[in-house]
Order: structure tokens, then C-alpha cells, then sequence
């Protein structure tokens, strides 16, 4: 590559040394190309033809050819002229009028012009091409091309230009500008452009209907417009000044006629013509538009929108709705937009919110754009960061969009799907909208299938399973951790290879029921990891029911977010094997329990409670009786000391106890320290839910979505 590089560097350098002239913009161009009808005497558009300097030109011969039924005056005279300006680009002409000796008419259709120099070696020449009263009266409809033609030794530039366009029909272009978007009042402008001179002749009329519900103003009857003084203004952009008459004020049939015709090639525009609501009862949101009729010449469209029909609204919107991960800090939104329906729609001092659900919580404000006069402050999130309010600044005099544009969440890990969020609000703004569709950074899947295994014994085959990237990149540079349920731990490090992709990994290591995979790049290519020989050991605490081994770790999970979510690490989960035998004294069950609902279910049969769960420093607390009554403990078994706020649980050979502003869980005689503390909320002893499910020796599954605690 350096040798390369020191090739072109050094031929850079030696082409510098060589004297070069400057490059000639030589070519043909046509000055005009004016519309023209069927007829004798017309003028066609000018040419001019740049010839680089130094062509040798002198002696040479350049023939230009008129299409079929385009044909030349006879005899020329001053009507077909070539000539050769003194100067040009600032210098000298590279050619001289004389220079120039001789323009012949070949015959009806062909031009010949014979040149007697060369170019000047110094400076460009231009010569100029002028075809007037040419007969275009058996010309075809649609564009004239003149063909130039000449010998490829004399550097007389050659090809064919476009100088008119002849004939068409007597069409008239309608179209409308400046449409209003409001609910009662509208105006619009009418644009009139002819396709050939002289379309409109006096008489000729246009008659525009509007939808059922809407009226024309009361003033158009008899009304007469010509200029600039008057409503609507008669605006000439350019060719004959023209006068309407206005009829039917206060109906729905608006018609426009011509006083008078137009001689020249004419475009002008009926500004300001207003219409309004009559029965509001009749009227529909959305464009507004009008059945074009009339007589006189022939119009171009059927149907015109002369407005749009809104209401004072606001609505937001996703511009699209990007996929995210769960359990990652720093996923970026799609923009999203809030519109107004009409002017005004939002009202200085008012606000709307967006609420996440419990499993997201908002992390950046990123940019608001607008595209009117309006304004918002910059939105602000609320202390539990799940609550993003904007809040109205300025009111728009257009109907205003705002955009919402690189806002980022962070969301709870293993829950996936739509990510809905509530707006409400002062400025009254109701409803829901999807910010982002949510999936794992990662799936696990089994390979083969799931077994039965007894408890009180180690060295039990599981099944192997897969770990899949959903996406290059997706498993970050750090660790892997696969995680088994309490009381179930690795009897031996399994296997672990990648399978597909390019992802790098590191020595693994086992302790106690997490297995660590570390990775040491991200991927280039989304990749697989495959995990055989899995050994399980499987205490006799463990209940009956799946064992369900889940990915996480910080190659998956994002530590941030465990702050919020301490019990959710796993970002996907599979069954690798199921327990066949019941711990001692275990009743099978399966309980439900839901945060801020008094509500529980016991297999199937809904139950109610005196506390209800609750949430806490990212920690789900729920009452210790009430899950190991559900679960099948005798309430004779579930013993309280009020003097020193003690509860004990005795479930099969297992015994558990806590103590109300403790940290200390005790388990047949043995501590186990808690990151919080027991609290009594109304009489009733709460545990978070990953120590009490390990004191009364039974699986639990967390579910963000839904915000449920399920026991089994």
C-alpha cells in the first residue's frame, strides 16, 4: 500500500511540471424553448454553440436539419442569422463575424453554414444561431429538435437541441397552492398556466364544486377580478393580464369565467379564494377537494384539494418504531412526534406525559425540532424516571409538529414485546402509544430434550442447548453467566464451544449454580455458542417442577440495569430438566401473586389478601404467611414471636427465620445475608421475593410485563 502510494504521489508531482491549457466548456445550448402552435411565422428558440479554442475549424462545413414539417423561410434574409458576438467570457472572440463565410438554405428543412478559420489558440468561440419565422404548421405535436451535424476533424461541436414545442392541445394546467389547515374558514390560491398561446378565449368558464357541508363566500356573485386591488387578486406571473367574473357566493358551485381571451403564452394565479364551513354536521376531517368542471378549454385534473378539514388536536406518533433490547442501558428511540391538528392545538403552560411501563425507565433527553412557530420547554423526566413531561411554551400560528428525536431507555431484562407507553396530561391528551418493539439481546434454546431428575443426588444429565446473538454485536465484550435455580448447581464444567460467528471467548468457571463464559470481543458476525455434557447437582429442597437455567451476565445483561430490576438477571430462559420427585413435605402448587393487588391465585382459584406486594428499591416484597400458606404450610407451622418480631416457617425438614429490620435470613440453623432488610407493612412480615422463595425452599418465576411473582 505505501509502495502505491509513492507511485501516485510522485506522479502527482510530474504532472504539475506539464503546462496544460484550461478546459473549454464547449457544447450547444438552446437560450429559450418557447411553446408555439401550428402556424407560419413562428420563432423557434436560439442556439449558442461554444467551440473550444485551437479547433481547426476553417473549411469545414456544419449542416443543421429541421424535423419533418418544420421548414425554413425562403428566401433566409434576416430571419435565420448567424452571428459571431465580438467578445466572449471576457476575452475576444476565438472567431470573427467574417470568419463565418457563408449561411446557405440546403433546402426547406436543412441549413448549411461553412466556416473560413480556425478557432484563435487562446480563446473560445461562440456563435449564436437565430431561427425566426419558421413554418410549423405540419409540425407534429411536441418537441422540435434542430440535428447538428459536422466533420469530427473540425471540432465543431455536433448533437441535437430541443428549440420549441409545437401544437398539443388547447389544455389549461390547474393546480392550487397555499391550502389552508383549519376547522371553519379556508382560502387557496388557483393556478392557471396555459400549455400553448391563446387556450383561453372569452366565455370560457371554470366550475369548481365543493363537498356537501361547505359554502363558497357569500361574495362571489357578480364578482369581478382583475388585479392586485381586488378579492381574490387576479395575479399575472407572466403572459396577458386577465379578467374573471365570480358567481355562486353561498352555494356549493363556484364559477369562474373569462371576460376575455389570451393572445400570449400566459400563467397568472386567482389568489385568496375563500370557502367555509356551512353545516358542520356534514363535514369530515382530513383534505378537502373540489369536482373540477367547466367549458371553454380543456382542463388537466377532475378533482383540486383546496384545504384541509382539522380540529383543535394533538396526536403523537411514532415517525418509526425501532427494535430494542431488553436489559441494555442506552436503547435510542425512533422520533417521536407530536402534531397539531390546526393552529394553536397546543396551549402555552399545558403538558403531556408519557409514562413507561414498570419494566422501562427513560435515561436521556435527547433533541425537540419543530418545523413552525411553536414551542416546547426541553421535556424533563420525573424522580422515578418513568415519566417524561413536556410541557407547552409558545403557541403556534401554524399547525406545528414537533420531533422528539435521540430520547433513551433502559429496559428490565427477559421482558419482551411492545413497549407501551401511557400519555396523559394537563393538556388533555389521552390514550397509548408503542415507542419501541423490545427482544432479547439474546435466545436460549434447548437442543435436546429436557430430563427427569430426583432430588438428593448429583451427576444428572440435562439437556445441551444454544445460545444465540439475535444480531452481530448484541453479546457484549465481558461475561456470560448461565444460571440455574436455588439449590440446583453445576456438577461439572460443561462444554462450551461457538459454533457460527466469530465471537471469542475466554476460560469458563463454575460456582456454586452459576457457570461463567467470559467473551472477549464483541461480534462481527452474530454468533452461536453450544453447551453439551450439562451435569447437574440437585439438592432435596429442590421442589417439584422445570428447573429453567437462565443467560445473563454482563456480556447480556447490563449491570444499570439490575439496579432497577435486582430479580430480573436473566435475559432469556429455557427448561433444561424437570424434578420428578417432591422435596420432603412439598405440596405441589402454583401461586400468583401480583404487585399492588390484593388479589393472589392459588392453582386456578382466585384468593385475597390483607397486603398487597409492592415494589421497593427496585426489590418485590410480599408477605412470608401468605406464599407459605399457598403453598401449602400448615398455618399452625407459620410461628410469630411479636417480642422479638420473629417469624419462623416450618416447611418439611426446612426451617427459616427472619426478623423484622433484619438482614439475616436463617435456614436450618445456617445465615444467609440479604442485601434489605424484613419490613412489617400493615401486621404482615415482607420479604423480597428471591429470599423468600430460598427460605421456603421453592422456584419462582418474575414477570415485568404483567408485574407478577409466580411460585410453584
Amino acid at each position: 500500500m505505501k509502495r502505491k502510494l509513492s507511485l501516485l504521489l510522485a506522479l502527482v508531482m510530474i504532472l504539475s511540471l506539464v503546462p496544460m491549457t484550461a478546459f473549454a466548456a464547449s457544447g450547444l445550448t438552446a437560450v429559450s424553448v418557447p411553446v408555439l402552435p401550428k402556424d407560419t411565422a413562428q420563432n423557434l428558440g436560439s442556439v449558442r454553440m461554444v467551440i473550444p479554442a485551437g479547433s481547426p475549424t476553417d473549411g469545414h462545413k456544419l449542416t443543421i436539419t429541421l424535423p419533418s414539417g418544420v421548414t425554413l423561410p425562403s428566401p433566409l434574409g434576416t430571419d435565420v442569422e448567424v452571428t459571431v458576438p465580438l467578445n466572449y467570457a471576457g476575452d475576444t472572440n476565438g472567431l470573427a463575424q467574417a470568419d463565418i463565410t457563408s449561411v446557405n438554405r440546403a433546402s426547406s428543412t436543412k441549413l448549411e453554414v461553412v466556416f473560413g478559420a480556425d478557432v484563435s489558440f487562446t480563446n473560445d468561440a461562440l456563435v449564436i444561431f437565430k431561427f425566426n419565422n419558421i413554418n410549423t404548421t405540419d409540425a407534429s405535436n411536441g418537441t422540435v429538435e434542430l440535428k447538428f451535424e459536422a466533420s469530427p476533424n473540425s471540432g465543431i461541436p455536433t448533437g441535437t437541441v430541443a428549440v420549441a414545442n409545437v401544437g398539443g392541445t388547447d389544455a389549461v394546467k390547474l393546480t392550487t397552492s397555499s391550502v389552508d389547515t383549519t376547522s371553519s374558514s379556508f382560502n387557496f390560491n388557483l393556478n392557471v398556466v396555459e400549455e400553448k398561446p391563446g387556450s383561453i378565449t372569452a366565455g370560457d368558464k371554470i366550475t369548481l364544486k365543493l363537498p356537501d357541508g361547505y359554502v363558497w363566500d357569500p361574495a362571489y356573485n357578480g364578482l369581478t377580478t382583475y388585479d392586485q386591488t381586488t378579492t381574490p387578486k387576479a395575479e399575472v406571473k407572466f403572459g396577458d393580464q386577465v379578467t374573471f367574473t365570480l358567481d355562486g357566493g353561498n352555494t356549493r358551485d363556484l364559477t369562474i369565467e373569462f371576460v376575455a381571451g389570451t393572445t400570449n403564452f400566459s400563467s397568472f394565479s386567482l389568489k385568496d379564494i375563500a370557502f367555509l364551513v356551512a353545516d358542520d354536521s356534514k363535514v369530515k376531517e382530513g383534505d378537502i377537494e373540489v369536482a373540477v368542471k367547466g367549458s371553454g378549454f380543456n382542463r388537466d385534473v377532475t378533482k383540486l384539494k383546496v384545504g384541509v378539514r382539522a380540529d383543535y388536536t394533538v396526536k403523537l406518533e411514532m415517525e418509526e418504531v425501532e427494535t430494542i433490547y431488553a436489559g441494555r442501558i442506552e436503547q435510542e428511540l425512533g422520533t417521536i412526534l407530536i402534531k397539531e391538528g390546526i393552529a394553536g392545538s397546543l396551549l402555552p403552560g399545558r403538558t403531556i406525559t408519557l409514562k413507561l411501563p414498570e419494566n422501562a425507565r427513560w435515561t436521556k433527553v435527547g433533541n425537540v425540532k419543530n418545523e413552525e412557530d411553536g414551542a416546547i420547554d426541553t421535556p424533563v423526566i420525573g424522580s422515578d424516571d418513568r415519566v417524561l413531561t413536556i410541557r407547552v411554551n409558545t403557541q403556534s400560528t401554524d399547525a406545528d409538529t414537533f420531533k422528539l428525536e435521540e430520547f433513551e431507555i433502559m429496559t428490565e431484562a427477559g421482558v419482551t414485546g411492545d413497549l407501551v407507553a401511557d400519555i396523559t396530561g394537563s393538556q388533555g391528551v389521552r390514550g397509548t402509544i408503542v415507542l419501541a418493539k423490545v427482544q432479547s439481546p439474546v435466545k436460549i434454546q434447548a437442543t435436546s430434550k429436557a430430563t427427569d431428575v430426583v432430588i438428593g443426588k448429583t451427576d444428572q444429565p440435562a439437556a445441551s442447548f444454544v445460545i444465540t446473538e439475535v444480531d452481530k454485536e448484541s453479546l457484549k465484550a465481558g461475561s456470560i453467566k448461565l444460571i440455574l435455580p436455588l439449590d440446583v448447581e453445576w456438577a461439572k464444567l460443561p462444554t462450551v464451544k461457538v459454533t457460527e460467528g466469530d465471537l471469542t471467548l475466554g476460560t469458563i468457571s463454575r460456582s456454586g449454580r452459576e457457570l461463567t463464559i467470559p467473551v472477549s470481543t464483541d461480534s462481527f458476525n452474530a454468533s452461536k455458542i453450544e453447551v453439551t455434557d450439562v451435569m447437574l447437582r440437585v439438592y432435596r429442597t429442590v421442589p417439584e417442577g422445570e428447573i429453567k437455567i437462565g443467560v445473563g451476565g454482563t456480556a447480556a445483561v447490563d449491570a444499570a440495569t439490575l439496579t432497577e430490576w435486582a430479580e430480573s438477571t436473566s435475559a432469556d430462559k429455557v427448561v433444561i430438566a424437570r424434578v420428578v420427585t417432591p422435596a420432603p413435605g412439598d405440596t405441589k402448587a402454583n401461586v400468583v401473586f401480583t404487585i399492588d393487588s390484593a388479589k393472589y391465585v392459588v392453582n386456578g382459584e382466585e384468593m385475597t389478601m390483607d397486603v398487597a406486594p409492592y415494589i421497593k428499591d427496585s426489590r418485590t416484597f410480599l408477605s412470608i404467611r401468605y406464599v407459605a400458606e399457598a403453598l401449602g404450610v400448615n398455618p399452625n407451622a407459620i410461628v410469630w414471636n411479636a417480642n422479638t418480631k420473629t417469624v419462623t416457617v416450618f416447611k418439611g425438614n426446612n426451617i427459616a427465620s427472619v426478623t423484622v429490620g433484619s438482614k439475616v435470613l436463617n435456614i436450618n440453623g445456617m445465615q444467609v445475608m440479604m442485601d434489605t432488610a424484613v419490613e412489617n407493612k400493615d401486621g404482615r412480615v415482607m420479604l423480597p421475593i428471591a429470599h423468600l422463595a430460598m427460605a421456603l425452599g421453592v422456584q419462582y418465576e418474575w414477570d415485568g410485563a404483567a408485574r407478577t411473582v409466580t411460585f410453584k
